[in-house]
């Protein structure tokens, strides 16, 4: 694979790159047979892969050398990448983003031996080479795809989850994987929104009426009847001067005895609608919010 990659190496070009035909930060490769976005800033794979599918793509894979050339030609000569292939599926074998069959781990050129033989190694890639990684490590990664899919839905992406609400003219979307404060913050960025900011009665209630039903219970890390949503508020200087993402002074509906001074500093509603304080390295859902105007 090295030398496949080698040779590759010295015939990619980018002469046949065509900006804005799917959408204006991705490109089409015609010899990749389809689009490509390189996301520089560092990711963990699960993160990358997120992304990726929310963008009606996939985290790009070398199954062709059509597009193995293409994602050389985009990256950075000192830098590796995510690929889409890691050991999720079956153990001892690296299977890419659609179940196809890649390499045996004793047929990979670089291999860490300090890591073991379970599923959370993942492959990444530089101009020359396979890595294997853990796939908590944040590294920058490509998305693909391959259908043109009309950009013009009415919350501005290709994400189906965010659904508007004529109420305050936003666009939400419920995360029910457990994210820290600061993780939950990245990934509504990342999805070209922020956590959600409860700005009046309204989105008082639109917000507590997100809260998920079908919850596995083995990701359960509250009691039921608090479940937190993590939204976009804390306290910044840890002084009690709780602001929200965007800066705002808000008018807060706190639960009794909120909020607490015990370096709780981050903000969530629980069940009841009401806003609690919560420790920012805890785990919990949440929501974000997107201006349709913002086309990510």
């Amino acid at each position: 694979m090295k030398s496949l990659i080698t040779c590759v190496l010295v015939l990619a070009v980018t002469t046949d790159i065509v900006k804005g035909v799917c959408r204006p930060d991705y490109a089409y490769l015609r010899r990749a047979g389809g689009w490509l976005k390189v996301y520089s800033e560092p990711a963990t794979f699960q993160e990358a892969t997120d992304r990726c599918r929310n963008e009606s793509g996939y985290l790009a894979f070398p199954h062709s050398e059509g597009l193995l050339k293409s994602m050389i030609s985009l990256m950075n000569a000192n830098q590796k990448y995510y690929i889409g292939s890691s050991m999720s599926f079956s153990p001892r074998f690296f299977l890419s983003s659609d179940g196809a069959n890649f390499w045996k781990l004793n047929n990979m050129p670089i291999m860490n031996k300090n890591q073991s033989l379970d599923n959370r190694l993942c492959l990444s890639m530089n101009q020359d080479r396979l890595k294997v990684e853990l796939c908590d490590t944040k590294l920058p990664y490509i998305c693909f795809k391959t259908k043109n899919i009309n950009e013009d839905t009415v919350c501005g992406t290709q994400d189906r989850e965010y659904k508007l609400e004529p109420k305050t003219g936003s666009c939400y979307k419920l995360h029910k994987e457990l994210r820290t404060w600061g993780d939950a913050n990245s990934v509504c960025n990342f999805e070209g929104g922020y956590l959600a900011i409860a700005n009046s009665p309204e989105e008082y209630g639109i917000l507590q009426n997100m809260f998920p039903l079908d919850v596995d219970l083995k990701q359960r890390t509250w009691d039921k009847k608090w479940d937190p949503l993590f939204l976009g508020f804390r306290d910044w200087t840890e002084d009690g001067n709780w602001l929200s993402v965007h800066g705002e002074c808000l008018a807060f509906d706190w639960e009794k005895d909120e909020p607490r001074s015990s370096k709780q500093y981050c903000g969530a509603m629980i069940r009841s609608g009401k806003l609690e304080s919560i420790y920012c390295d805890a785990k919990s859902f949440f929501v974000c919010e997107k201006d349709p105007e913002n086309k990510k």
